[in-house]
């Protein structure tokens, strides 16, 4: 498990200096005509060849982002960077006053985090859910798709409590655990099982270990013989995936969350309720519930032993049981593969899951290029067109009616592809959503190549068909549940946001210590007490001064996370979503009464 990064002022000005980069002396930068713009991005690329100023797909772009922001005609000059070293490239630009007027950072590196401390790039914190009075005298979202972001990913790349960018929008609720349902049915249905595969989503701690046993003790293949086992952990390279997903299940913080005892935050490895999943998991290794070899096993092979029916679970992303449901129609048509995205400690406490950061990069307005509060409010509005699901379809699949077409028997949900296979096939799903073949065309392939880069997944208000890919299997759609349901009950990391120059400089052996104590803890090599001495180890060689640093940005950050915020986040997203279950009375009367801010 990494330490998430974090830089005081204080170390910042000794190590790199407080100046501004590139602002200073004769700039290159091209300056933004709100009234007949010319705007600059700076993106990463893929292929070989991206899209170009000719692609009919960023005219169309042009032309949809001009009428809606009022102007007679807008341009895009998109500065292409290979991705290999577009890192390399952010900052030249940065160096050499080139800054274009939207820059995509890929990583909050220590010169990105200087350059915003020394305002190089506009502070967007208060802008971004801004508000305003509309003809009615209703109080909207002045850019309401910008608004629809996730507070928690706003402040996971937050500076010193301050957002300075717009994030590219990635799966939240991504975690999940793929399951042989057929087992889980066999089981229950000769007694083996307390409970049937329609309960998965409602399982606690106590079900989920008895199920990993029924799966080692109870012959789930039918075969009469003792030779399946409950999980696989890939414990060589990956334990932290399973590992992290349960200690979260089981109450521990997300890499760091508050201790009440010390009155700090610090990593999950302090807290009782991480050490308590850790000497689980080395009694499930030792009762041969989850692979004996863990420590040797790779995660390159972890799929092998659940084709091959010798286990039954896999706990990592949602999506891995999609891939792993077409493999086993191959070997196993009578299979079934399910998934699930979390398991709760009790039946009567709410369940917690382990999100991600929820975000790939993020993008910047820079002051050298956006000069005046006026040009960086047309970008904004800019980017609220940009995150419109008419421009989102644009950058993934191209123009309506050449790209893709509408499916003529949408309701059946019957994929119609044109005979030369060159168009897209628009599906229409029972939850109004619309999902799409993924052309095979190398000319229109051509025409929108690389533009998703430009995209930020926001899930504003739809003013058109959102298309999504299409796939076929039933796993695929349960995954798109699993992902919406996972959300409701995420656990941030507390210390997304932080960065501690010790860490930056000592991380790979930091990292080393608990990675491998864990590791031979779990796998039964060494003692708890081993493990703790090794813990000890890591606070003596640069943890406590890792700790002492996130906390002081910790302390220092207005907008900090805490318990209580993220509940009343989980809570408020319930109760838009229509689960009340974990609801109070007085929250829901609460939700009820706040004011509904339109678009």
């Amino acid at each position: 498990m990494k330490l998430f990064k974090r830089i005081t002022t204080a170390a910042l000005a000794l190590a790199l200096g407080v100046t501004t980069l590139g602002i200073s002396g004769c700039s290159e930068t091209t300056e933004l005509d709100i009234n007949n713009p010319v705007i600059t991005i700076m993106l990463p690329t893929f292929a070989v060849k991206s899209a170009d100023t000719d692609s009919p797909v960023v005219k169309a772009i042009e032309e949809f982002c001009a009428k809606e922001m009022g102007v007679d005609s807008l341009k895009l000059n998109i500065k292409w960077a290979a991705n290999s070293n577009y890192g390399e490239k952010v900052t030249a630009a940065m160096g050499s006053n080139n800054w274009p007027h939207l820059m995509l950072v890929t990583s909050r590196t220590s010169t990105i985090i200087q350059n915003s401390r020394a305002d190089s790039f506009w502070d967007l914190t208060d802008l971004i859910k801004e508000t305003t009075t509309n003809d009615k005298g209703e109080t909207v979202y002045k850019y309401p798709n910008l608004a629809s972001t996730d507070d928690m990913i706003n402040h996971n790349i937050s500076v010193d409590g301050k957002v300075y960018g717009l994030y590219r929008a990635r799966e939240v609720g991504r975690a999940g655990v793929t399951v042989r349902k057929d087992w889980i049915d066999k089981l229950h249905a000769k007694g083996a099982l307390s409970f049937g595969s329609d309960h998965i989503n409602d399982m606690t701690m106590a079900e989920f270990e008895e199920m990993l046993y029924a799966f080692k003790n109870n012959d789930p293949d039918g075969n009469g013989q003792n030779d399946t086992y409950g999980m696989i952990v890939a414990g060589a390279d990956y334990l932290s995936g399973p590992l992290e997903n349960l200690a979260v299940w089981n109450g521990s913080p997300n890499a760091w969350g508050y201790n009440e005892k010390s009155g700090q935050i610090e990593p999950s490895y302090m807290f009782d309720e991480y050490v308590d999943t850790l000497t689980l998991m080395r009694k499930w290794v030792a009762e041969g519930v989850i692979n004996s070899n863990i420590a040797t096993f790779n995660s390159g092979d972890w799929n092998n032993p659940f084709l091959q029916g010798q286990a039954g679970v896999i706990i990592d992303v949602a999506d891995r049981a999609r891939r792993v449901a077409a493999n086993m129609q191959e070997l196993n048509p009578e299979a079934e593969v399910d998934v699930f995205g979390f398991v709760a400690k009790s039946a009567d406490v709410e369940p917690r899951t382990l999100p991600t950061t929820g975000y790939s990069g993020y993008f910047v307005l820079p002051t050298a290029s956006i000069k005046t509060e006026e040009e960086r409010d047309f970008m904004l509005k800019f980017m609220d067109v940009v995150s419109s699901t008419y421009v989102a379809n644009l950058l993934n699949y191209g123009i309506r009616g050449e790209s893709y077409e509408e499916s003529k028997d949408g309701d059946k949900k019957i994929v119609t592809v044109s005979p030369a296979g060159t168009h897209y096939a628009v599906i229409d799903n029972p939850d109004g959503t619309h999902s799409a073949i993924k052309s095979t065309d190398a000319a229109r392939i051509a025409e929108y190549q690389d533009l998703n880069q430009f995209g930020t997944g926001y899930d504003g208000p739809r003013n058109d068909v959102y298309l999504t890919t299409y796939y076929s299997t039933d796993v695929a759609k349960t995954v798109d549940k699993v992902y919406k349901y996972n959300k409701l009950f995420k656990v941030p990391n507390f210390a997304e946001a932080y960065i501690s120059p010790t860490y930056s400089r000592h991380s790979t052996q930091l990292d080393a210590i608990m990675s491998a104590a864990t590791t031979k803890y779990v796998s039964g090599a060494i003692t708890l007490d081993a493990w703790k001495a090794e813990r000890d180890r890591w606070f003596n060689q640069g943890g406590e001064k890792v700790i002492k640093e996130m906390n002081e940005s910790y302390n220092l950050d207005e907008d900090k996370l805490t318990d209580e915020t993220v509940k009343e986040a989980n809570h408020k997203l319930q109760y838009e979503q229509g689960f009340t279950k974990w609801l109070t009375a007085d929250e829901m009367a609460k939700f009820a009464a706040a004011d509904v801010i339109g678009d």
